[in-house]
């Protein structure tokens, strides 16, 4: 399809849209017509339908100014020689025609006698140079009819493609030129119900509405909140729905990353956050009645759970009395590594389930390759060195592997004593029901229990005040004689925690066995006082045999002394 100008031009602009969004965008220079070809490139007639075109000629102002325009016209982008034209075009020298032709049953349509090419057999339009008013209603499209019921329409577009286009012919760069289009439902058969805003210039449609929306869809009140499916806004945006209101945040892949969608969603059960694209997990949840603060991230990134003042790093807060406070729970074996950045003296602590044997352990690396302290799910605990502590206390037995001598020392109170399970320094009290020495060092010398026994029986025993209290012990020289030289320890007033603990099992093995002799020998008399009884009762019977004979014969009166 050709125009023919009557006159010359130094540069033509033509726009032609027509149905299913179709823009074309061409220009033409001196001593070219304008012309679009209606086929393309498959050889296949456009679509059916109405197309709108405008023309828009100019005169350039010097041969300079065409030079510019035609590099810019060589980059091929109509949105760049639009801008040229308004900038170096003479204002004065510019003409517009803009009309409408149509494509029926695949055939177009051809131009009327001494008409344009447009096709809707309606008269040019007429311009009125001075204000119009327009006091009654006004109907505008093909469709309209005399006598159009308007109820309470103002303006009344009508016809079966309706669009209001907006075309900003500023020629300055300094100013905005880009023109926009409202349309209503797309023109193709089958096509979508709907009203848009398009910016005309991109071809872009900037917002769409589609008929099916409901009520409220979108509501914008008198403060500016948005509503989405409500007419009461609260807040700035408020979304509201009758099931789990949500809003996507998607990342498409168009810019070349990785598509990826997130969904925040509430609804009577949970606040969450959902990965859409792995499965529709739900990583992140809030109940209802959550407490204020439940998280609570500070500004200097400081994590509270119950608290609004965190004072580390991940402090957790709960005024109900409740013991579980913190939780690790794994198929696995939960560990806790504690890692010090230091650039001097780095380390790593790892404190945790072992997984070879279900101990509980503390050790040194990540993952862990020196343990330091072990303990069993049967209660044995392990120490790889030394152990410092105030005060031991046992209840119960105390087993000790490589025991140097002595053992413990205690004075009125009690002094530096070592242990080597690894080593216990105690500062503090030591208190023990029993003490077992499993594997002593040097050659064992058999100690008499009954010689122990008779020295302690005769030992005086003495109560001591002290900083930690009244201490009950007897004499240390004494005490110590019992077993040779004394130690360092000893020599100071101490006493050896294992000799006293010794004295006392040896003193109850003394007496045990002493008891065993007693009972032994109180048994022996039971049975011989038993022996003498039966004789004595058998005497007495015998008694009395003989006293009923001689009370027969009338020789002896009947005795009345009961055998002893």
């Amino acid at each position: 399809m050709t125009w023919n100008l009557f006159e010359n031009y130094d540069m033509v602009f033509l726009t032609v849209s027509g149905p299913n969004f179709f823009e074309a965008e061409y220009t033409f220079e001196r001593g070219e017509l304008p012309s679009i070809n209606l086929y393309d490139e498959r050889g296949n007639l456009l679509e059916d339908g109405v197309y709108s075109y405008q023309l828009t000629a100019y005169r350039l102002n010097s041969s300079r100014v065409f030079d510019i325009l035609a590099r810019v016209r060589q980059s091929g982008d109509p949105e760049e020689m639009r801008l040229a034209l308004r900038t170096f075009g003479d204002p004065s020298s510019v003409e517009v025609q803009s009309g409408t032709f149509a494509i029926a049953d695949r055939v177009p349509f051809s131009p009327y006698d001494n008409e344009t090419t447009d096709q809707d057999q309606l008269s040019r339009a007429n311009v009125v140079p001075t204000d119009q008013v327009i006091q009654g209603s006004e109907c505008v499209g093909l469709d309209c009819v005399n006598g159009e019921s308007f109820g309470f329409d103002t303006l009344r577009l009508k016809e079966n493609n309706l669009r209001i286009h907006f075309q900003d012919t500023s020629n300055s760069a300094s100013f905005p030129s880009v023109d926009w289009r409202i349309l209503a439902n797309e023109t193709t058969n089958g096509g979508a119900n709907l009203f848009a805003i398009e910016n005309a210039d991109a071809g872009t449609r900037i917002m769409t509405l589609r008929s099916g929306a409901g009520n409220n869809a979108i509501y914008v009140d008198d403060a500016g909140d948005v509503g989405l499916n409500t007419s009461n806004p609260i807040v700035e945006l408020h979304v509201a729905d009758g099931d789990t209101p949500t809003l996507r945040l998607e990342q498409t892949g168009a810019s070349g990353f990785t598509p990826q969608a997130w969904d925040v969603a509430s609804n009577e059960t949970n606040f969450f956050i959902r990965d859409v694209t792995n499965g529709s997990e739900l990583p992140f949840r809030i109940r209802p009645g959550a407490d204020d603060s439940a998280i609570d991230i500070q500004a200097n990134n400081q994590i509270g759970f119950g608290t609004s003042s965190p004072n580390a790093y991940l402090h957790a807060r709960t005024t109900a009395a409740t013991n579980s406070m913190l939780r690790l729970e794994s198929t696995g074996f939960p560990q806790v590594i504690f890692d010090s950045n230091d650039t001097t003296n780095p380390i790593t602590w790892t404190t945790g389930m072992n997984a070879s044997d279900q101990s509980f352990i503390f050790a040194t690396g990540d993952p862990a390759s020196q343990t330091i302290f072990t303990i069993t799910k049967d209660g044995d605990a392990t120490l790889l060195d030394d152990l410092t502590i105030d005060s031991l206390i046992a209840t119960n037995t105390v087993f000790a592997n490589n025991v140097s001598s002595p053992l413990a020392t205690i004075s009125t109170t009690l002094t530096a004593q070592t242990i080597n399970v690894t080593t216990v320094t105690a500062t503090g009290t030591v208190t023990a029901d029993n003490f077992v020495d499993s594997s002593p060092r040097g050659t064992p010398r058999l100690v008499e229990t009954n010689f122990l026994l008779d020295q302690i029986e005769n030992m005086n025993f003495y109560t001591y005040s002290s900083e930690n209290g009244v201490a009950f012990a007897p004499n240390a020289a004494e005490f110590n004689s019992l077993f040779g030289s004394p130690t360092a320890n000893e020599s100071k007033g101490g006493i050896s925690l294992l000799n006293l603990a010794s004295s006392a099992m040896a003193g109850v093995k003394e007496l045990a066995e002493q008891n065993n002799v007693l009972t032994q020998q109180l048994t022996a008399r039971d049975k011989e006082i038993a022996s003498l009884q039966d004789h004595a009762a058998d005497l007495e019977k015998r008694l009395a045999a003989i006293e009923a004979l001689l009370s027969e014969n009338g020789t002896v009166k009947k005795s009345t002394v009961k055998a002893e």
